[in-house]
């Protein structure tokens, strides 16, 4: 059991080209063969918005306690990642805004850092509840 990301026609291709009921078990096992299949550990709470190229690794993102109301203003950030982020060995608490592009990638453990908008505790990365990180924040040993 878990939770799958697919191209939408990889999976209706996967779905109608096999007799193979155990999706976790048969499905995408087959499919390793023939198509690029990540696996990460990471658990993405309710209501957690991604969007299109992130990268998601060894993270927690805690979602969000509520949907944005659409904007009228296009430069503000929405809840979630926006395009293009990086995230490894990270925990983002509810309600984070990370612009465009921003990075996180673990420390060595036993580092520990306290910053304006996050902090290192044993190596990890934390983003507290409500951060906006502006579109190429960089956060990276």
């Amino acid at each position: 059991m878990g939770i799958y990301l697919f191209n939408t026609e990889v999976l209706i291709h996967l779905l109608t080209s096999t007799l193979d009921d155990d999706f976790g078990g048969e499905v995408i096992p087959s499919a390793i063969g023939d198509y690029r299949v990540f696996g990460y550990d990471s658990v993405i709470g309710l209501r957690s918005q991604v969007t299109q190229g992130v990268c998601i690794k060894d993270s927690i993102l805690m979602g969000a306690d509520y949907y944005d109301a659409p904007s009228l203003n296009s430069e503000s950030i929405p809840l979630g990642l926006g395009e293009g982020c990086q995230i490894s060995g990270g925990i983002l608490d509810k309600n984070v805004r990370n612009g465009s592009g921003v990075v996180i990638e673990p420390f060595p453990r036993g580092t520990e850092i306290e910053h304006e908008q996050w902090v290192v505790r044993d190596g990890i990365v934390v983003i507290p509840k409500n951060t906006v990180l502006p579109s190429g924040t960089v956060i990276s040993p």
